[in-house]
């Protein structure tokens, strides 16, 4: 799977993830074509990047400030060094980073704007859900999100996400009844029982704009254009 470099410099590199590739290993699964792996073959230098919180965890991410689940493609940066993984980090925890990102979902949607605020956490089978407000268990999430387009059977959504919860897109559209196209983990019951699901080997989302602010201070931004097999589903509906 090919890794486009979108943006190098001494501090950073901003990628485009391609959709099919994991971020990091994990504890139980050691693949070896993961994009830290990519990333170790050309700047070895990120091996010693480390988060004070975790330096166990980093010998798996280093230099890894977020992430995009497997099968989601975009934007992403990389810190190549200490100071610019603090800097960035400190930025994600204090949400005063930009993640922009697209999404075509099932259903028309009837509002053309929204938030969904409600905590993610996970049911007893371990599945993340969004939960009522009233349960303290979940942790808090925001989800932003406006209408670009609707179609008979689809809507595509260009969100925003102040919080960085695993797949917290996947599950807060899910919860307000428009489950990701192609997610089979999230789909809605009346999507599964009406057999609406979509194979595209992958989910119909991306990491379209990304904005943090370097180590001088300067506002960046960083895009990239729509997956050409996202393009050519879109280009099919009515």
């Amino acid at each position: 799977m090919k890794v486009e470099i979108i943006k190098e410099t001494d501090e950073y590199i901003v990628v485009n993830k391609p959709a099919g590739m994991k971020v990091h290993a994990d504890n139980l699964n050691r693949e070896n074509n993961t994009l830290v792996d990519w990333l170790l073959k050309g700047y070895k230098d990120i091996k010693d990047i480390k988060d004070i919180r975790d330096i166990k965890g980093s010998e798996i991410r280093p230099g890894i400030v977020h992430r995009l689940d497997k099968d989601v493609s975009g934007v992403m940066v990389i810190a190549r060094t200490q100071e610019m993984y603090d800097h960035l980090k400190k930025q994600f925890q204090e949400r005063e980073v930009k993640k922009e990102y697209l999404a075509l979902v099932h259903k028309q949607m009837k509002q053309d704007e929204g938030e969904v605020k409600t905590p993610i956490g996970r049911s007893q089978s371990g599945k993340l859900v969004a939960q009522s407000e009233k349960i303290n268990e979940g942790r808090s999430a925001m989800t932003k999100y406006e209408v670009l387009k609707k179609y008979i059977n689809y809507t595509l959504l260009q969100v925003e996400i102040l919080t960085g919860r695993t797949h917290q897109i996947r599950v807060h559209l899910s919860s307000i009844g428009h489950p990701i196209v192609g997610d089979k983990l999230y789909e809605t019951h009346d999507i599964r029982v009406k057999k609406k699901g979509v194979d595209l080997g992958r989910l119909w989302l991306y990491s379209a704009k990304l904005g943090f602010k370097d180590l001088h201070g300067e506002w960046v931004e960083y895009q990239v254009s729509m997956p050409e097999e996202l393009k050519i589903f879109l280009d099919k509906i009515k």
